[in-house]
């Protein structure tokens, strides 16, 4: 594993390696709706548990794309699980801010995929999105250059060639849309020029036909409470730190106080959540950007119900956790020592500290929020969960 090795050179957060960088491939080509295109590598870095590799494209100079018309970067990441057949790989590529993919890979050439966004998925049925063939070539070259026994071979990676009948996605769930004049408010907490937390959570919004507004000032809340039923809203995730910002946090605290519907703070949102209603959060001191299984949780509480989610690993980013609970709420989901969702029953208000909006595996979590505010669906049952290991960090791998 010597391209795992170079990372303990570095105690640093965030480190160029240049070793990784050269097994990533200099270039990836793509095909999606609008078109081929060929992104170079830009950056190799660290971010704590993750290798990103990001590639460049300059739409705005492309005559036949309209500025900004196509995301200018693509980030293929790996993260690195250990099991008992030894090192699973997780990828994920995003292209723009959208998680075109999520799978894992396992020896000698075992792949689970865990998100598909794609013709056919739930994501994104209409639009395609694929790698040429030279760089599906230089994805396995890349996979099976690490020491793990791998031998992952072109038609392994036919979800993400750019063949329409290549691969069939079989993900079917039937969405009933909320009354006319009813929507869910999305509670915008995000930093404007980036808006990385608010379009996975729209992306599940418009995939599953549920009607919502977005309100990114306390001013567009008044306006949207008068103009439509809010059935129930959602705070979302945030670039900012709760315990570092002041202003940020009080469009959630406007929402809290003025809605009456039920609310669930996701991540930023769930933090501004406690100490709104009197607990407290507090910087742990590093930042977590993991997948996660629960180690304790109330299997009964409806934000859990009709799935199973004993093998889900739900996405973790943040860096700030609960230091007390509110009074009114109670804990109904724990990793190890560490509080994740909590729950208000008698206020309506619920949190969980990861994303459930990041992939679809965790999406009915969502799902069951919007039943809960008085929306419908059909056939939960063909919702698919996913099966990954719990992700270490790199100082657990052993060389």
């Amino acid at each position: 594993m010597k391209y795992l090795r170079t990372m303990f050179e570095s105690e640093k957060t965030l480190a160029y390696l240049e070793d990784v960088k050269k097994i990533f491939p200099d270039e990836v080509k793509i095909y999606t709706s609008d078109g081929s295109f060929t992104l170079k590598k830009s950056d190799i870095t660290r971010e704590v548990d993750i290798i990103r590799a990001s590639y460049y494209h300059n739409t705005a100079a492309d005559g036949n794309v309209l500025k900004d018309a196509e995301p200018d970067f693509l980030f293929i990441e790996l993260h690195f699980v250990r099991n008992h057949n030894g090192i699973k790989t997780l990828v994920n590529i995003t292209y723009g801010d959208q998680m075109k993919s999520e799978f894992s890979i396992e020896s000698p050439n075992k792949i689970s995929i865990g998100h598909y966004n794609g013709i056919g998925s739930i994501a994104d049925s209409e639009t395609h999105f694929g790698f040429e063939d030279s760089t599906i070539l230089d994805l396995c070259k890349l996979f099976n250059s690490f020491d793990f026994g791998y031998d992952v071979k072109t038609q392994d990676l036919n979800f993400i060639d750019k063949y329409l009948d290549s691969y069939v996605h079989n993900e079917s769930l039937k969405i009933t849309p909320l009354r006319e004049g009813e929507i869910i408010l999305v509670i915008n907490n995000t930093k404007p020029e980036k808006n990385r937390f608010l379009n996975n959570l729209l992306n599940y919004l418009k995939n599953r036909g549920i009607q919502f507004e977005v309100a990114s000032s306390a001013e567009d809340i008044d306006r949207l409470n008068v103009e439509f039923e809010i059935i129930g809203a959602i705070s979302t995730g945030s670039e900012y730190k709760i315990s570092t910002s002041e202003y940020e946090s009080k469009l959630s605290y406007y929402a809290f106080e003025k809605l009456n519907c039920p609310i669930l703070g996701i991540c930023y949102g769930m933090q501004a959540m406690v100490n709104y209603y009197g607990g407290s959060t507090v910087d742990s001191g590093e930042y977590f950007q993991t997948h996660e299984k629960f180690t304790n949780f109330k299997k009964n509480h409806f934000l859990f119900k009709d799935y199973d989610i004993s093998n889900i690993e739900w996405s973790f980013s943040h860096g700030d956790i609960i230091e007390k609970m509110p009074s009114n709420f109670t804990v109904i989901a724990m990793c190890d020592t560490k509080i994740v969702a909590i729950s208000d029953e008698e206020g309506k208000r619920y949190g969980v500290l990861f994303h459930p909006e990041d992939v679809d595996m965790s999406y009915p979590l969502l799902d069951n929020f919007i039943l809960k505010c008085g929306g419908s669906m059909n056939d939960q049952d063909n919702i698919q969960s996913g099966k990954f290991e719990n992700v270490k960090s790199f100082k657990d791998f052993k060389y």
